[in-house]
């Protein structure tokens, strides 16, 4: 038997994606590499959104598979596809008065041991990791203003951190 020696991070093999039983896009077949630098592009509806969702598991394919380093998404725990890859999605409906220190946070709890992390939640280390995070993106700053008070543009980029 060869050894696998693919290296791609995400591979797409003939993945036909869409709603119901609806395909917006059909057999598409990449690999993406460390390093690359991926654009997806097209008019309004033609299915990026669909695509990239797909993509990382958060939708079923009609046909096909991705495969994140090397094994299918579908195969993967919600768990698992968390510690690999992240997803900045066009609109959150998210309006419950959160911190932003707090939202950044909440983007660890894959991390956490259990369902809803430790008894005591998340530690000093997932703090300290958020505020690295939002130091690096340049908005330090807003780490106390409430995210439902903030821009679009700053919402995008604290769910990026």
């Amino acid at each position: 038997m060869m050894p696998n020696t693919d290296t791609a991070l995400l591979k797409l093999d003939q993945l036909t994606v869409g709603h119901g039983p609806c395909a917006v896009l059909e057999q598409v077949s990449m690999a993406v590499h460390a390093g690359d630098i991926v654009c997806v592009l097209g008019p309004n509806g033609c299915g990026k959104s669909t695509l990239l969702s797909t993509c990382l598991g958060l939708l079923k394919p009609l046909a096909g598979q991705s495969l994140l380093q090397g094994k299918p998404v579908s195969a993967l725990t919600p768990a698992q596809r968390a510690s690999k890859v992240s997803h900045v999605a066009q609109h959150v409906a998210e309006q419950l008065g959160f911190r932003v220190l707090d939202w950044v946070v909440l983007g660890r709890s894959a991390s956490w041991s259990g369902f809803w992390g430790s008894l005591n939640g998340p530690q000093e280390a997932d703090y300290a990791q958020a505020k690295q995070a939002l130091a690096e993106l340049g908005i330090a700053t807003l780490a106390q203003r409430l995210y439902s008070e903030l821009s679009g543009g700053q919402q995008q980029l604290v769910r990026i951190a």
